[in-house]
């Protein structure tokens, strides 16, 4: 699981800094439905301790990318 959450989250970084719009959307949309299709067939099975820091591994990169993205748009 661990490195599945690992390849999804680089396929989002990867996405969000494609210069082609459509492919580098689609990448993140993708890797952001697989991160909630993990989490929603997997979630019993990971302990208290990898569900927290999963979650803040996909919360900090989506965060980063979020803000790199809005704040290349505004240069």
């Amino acid at each position: 699981m661990i490195l599945v959450l690992i390849h999804i989250l680089i396929t989002i970084v990867v996405g969000a800094f494609l210069p082609i719009p459509a492919i580098g959307t689609g990448l993140m949309f993708g890797g952001i439905f697989s991160v909630c299709d993990g989490y929603y067939n997997y979630w019993s099975e990971l302990s208290s301790l990898w569900k927290f820091l999963s979650l803040l591994a996909a919360f900090i990169v989506l965060l980063v990318v979020g803000y790199k993205k809005l704040e290349k748009k505004e240069t």
